[in-house]
């Protein structure tokens, strides 16, 4: 009978091996079997065969294991790859989206200075310096910024403020240049600069001269509705020319023109905090009364900072040897006279 059972188990065996399945408890039994019946031998070869059964279970297992694990990290570095390519396609996204932004900005530039060389050249007709417009455009830029605007507009307004009174090309030196306080029909015609300069910029083709248009027509309407030329209330005022109207107004006070001494820093910022809410949005008041009393306690000098970009431009330093020459051929001309005079006597 043990050799019934043992063929039987044998025969189970072989079953195993061919449909796959597990062979090891088949072969504990048969060397359990063998060794009942005093075949040790035999049971040494069926234990020999199970230990190289389970080395070879084992072997697999331990293959299966790494080919998982490889298989896990080829996935994590498809990831991490795809990961690498996306932050790669943002970086080049982000790094044509800037340069696009530079080449714009760049095109907005050279488009304005030659209308920014005309402001200046009809600034000079009542100050002297030319800095004016350039101080009121980085005065408006900071104020922008102090106020929360994107860094497109704080680039924008810098530029763009700098031609708001552009139109006073179209205004007599007799009425520019008078140095007592103007008649009604001299005041209207002064008033038409607003709309004269938005006039010269509204025949430009780029839509970023749009804010400079805007700046130029507006930036005399009063808060409270007061203002010219159309009488705009609150915010129906553009917000670019109610930024350039504070700017434009400190910046006049605190220096001299023709029919004025400058005020003291001091004394703008008191005359500016009483037009809150009359002349002035109270609001960007409140903005630039702690921006410039902050520059203030500091101890900015406010014409250093604010007209840096003025003595920047090629137009000024060209502006400035000019002047300086004509200085000298003054000079030299009243020094020949004196020469050709005193020969004569």
């Amino acid at each position: 009978m043990p050799d019934v059972g043992i063929t039987r188990l044998t025969t189970t065996l072989e079953r195993a091996k061919s449909y796959n399945l597990a062979t090891r408890e088949v072969l504990v039994a048969i060397v359990k079997a063998h060794e009942h019946i005093g075949q040790h031998d035999t049971a040494l070869v069926y234990l020999k065969q199970m230990l190289a059964t389970q080395r070879q279970t084992q072997e697999a297992n331990v293959l299966r294991h790494v080919a998982r694990h490889l298989e896990q990290l080829h996935e994590k570095e498809k990831s991490q790859i795809e990961d690498a390519k996306q932050v790669i396609k943002r970086l080049e996204n982000r790094r044509e989206l800037i340069e696009g932004r530079i080449a714009k900005r760049d095109l907005f530039r050279q488009s304005v200075e030659g209308l920014e060389r005309l402001a200046v050249a009809t600034e000079l007709r009542d100050d002297s310096t030319g800095e004016h417009s350039y101080r009121v455009g980085r005065l408006s830029a900071m104020l922008a910024k102090e106020a929360g605007m994107d860094d497109d507009f704080v680039f924008m307004i810098d530029i763009a403020a700098r031609l708001h009174d552009i139109g006073k090309i179209a205004i007599p030196d007799g009425i520019l240049l008078k140095p007592s306080s103007f008649n009604a029909a001299e005041r209207e015609i002064m008033e038409m600069h607003t709309d004269a300069g938005a006039d010269v910029l509204a025949k430009s083709n780029i839509p970023q001269i749009k804010m400079a248009e805007e700046i130029a027509r507006f930036h005399h309407e009063r808060w409270d509705g007061t203002g010219y030329p159309q009488g705009l209330i609150g915010e129906t005022i553009p917000l670019a020319a109610r930024i350039t109207a504070l700017a434009d107004v400190f910046d006049a006070l605190t220096h001299v023109r023709p029919y004025k001494k400058a005020w003291t820093t001091r004394a703008a910022l008191d005359e500016i905090s009483s037009l809150r809410g009359q002349h002035f949005d109270p609001v960007l008041t409140d903005i630039f009364l702690t921006m410039t009393q902050r520059m203030v306690s500091e101890k900015i000098d406010f014409d250093d900072v604010l007209g840096a970009e003025a003595r920047k431009s090629s137009f000024h330093q060209a502006k400035g040897k000019i002047w300086d020459s004509l200085k000298l051929a003054k000079v030299e001309y009243q020094a020949e006279y004196a020469r050709s005079f005193n020969s004569q006597r």
